[in-house]
């Protein structure tokens, strides 16, 4: 780059990735689940919002918000409770593998992913970092599934935290595949915006979707999407 092309915006950029380091949370994971999940953070997806997507990826920088990271909670315990209530300390990793939330969440998530034929896996790595196995990952419609996932079962336990509650687990499923139909239906909603807006902008050259986003399907004539799968 030439003295003559430098700007205040470029020296900016080039003096913050001088003081950049590393995260160091790739390595903490792979301590934790015994494999290597740093290509967690090219997990993207197109229908969700920054809003959506914030709990999974304070999971990947293990920086979310934990019973086991208060000091002021006398009681760091999980919520879950079948029977009798789980009694290991709330972590980012027990809620992965905690077994009453896997039994009435995670495994009702990859059920319904199976069924809609998208990637899923059974191994933790999964459920953290969306890992599949080796070098692959989800791609972007499994990813949105999980970060919605994420999204619900974390509102669930801050909830149940506050009212001290027992996990609502039925509620966290039910609110993930109410969002993910809604999250579908307004990308439709916006292309269909798009393409209505330019079809007559210029007739000699019609406008059409984009190729790559032509193959998704936001149609809910699927019949049941597994809600009440048990």
């Amino acid at each position: 780059m030439r003295f003559a092309e430098m700007t205040i915006k470029k020296m900016t950029q080039l003096r913050n990735f001088a003081r950049m380091k590393p995260s160091p949370a790739p390595k903490a994971w792979k301590r934790r689940l015994g494999t290597s999940v740093s290509g967690m953070f090219r997990v993207k997806c197109f229908y969700t919002t920054p809003r959506d997507e914030v709990t999974w990826m304070k999971v990947w920088h293990r920086n979310l918000w934990v019973a086991n990271r208060d000091p002021t909670l006398r009681d760091a315990q999980c919520n879950a409770q079948y029977g009798r209530r789980c009694t290991t300390e709330e972590s980012m990793l027990h809620l992965a593998t905690c077994h009453v939330i896997k039994k009435f969440f995670w495994d009702r998530v990859r059920r319904i992913m199976w069924r809609l034929g998208l990637e899923q896996s059974r191994n933790t790595s999964f459920v953290i970092a969306g890992k599949i196995q080796g070098r692959k990952y989800v791609g972007e419609e499994s990813a949105g599934m999980m970060f919605l996932a994420w999204r619900c079962l974390y509102a669930e336990v801050v909830k149940a935290r506050l009212e001290d509650k027992r996990l609502d687990l039925e509620n966290a499923y039910r609110r993930t595949i109410q969002m993910t139909i809604s999250r579908l239906k307004a990308q439709g909603v916006k292309w269909y915006r798009w393409y209505s807006k330019t079809r007559y902008i210029q007739l000699q050259k019609k406008e059409t979707v984009p190729q790559k986003v032509q193959e998704t399907n936001t149609d809910d004539d699927h019949g049941d999407c597994g809600v009440h799968d048990k």
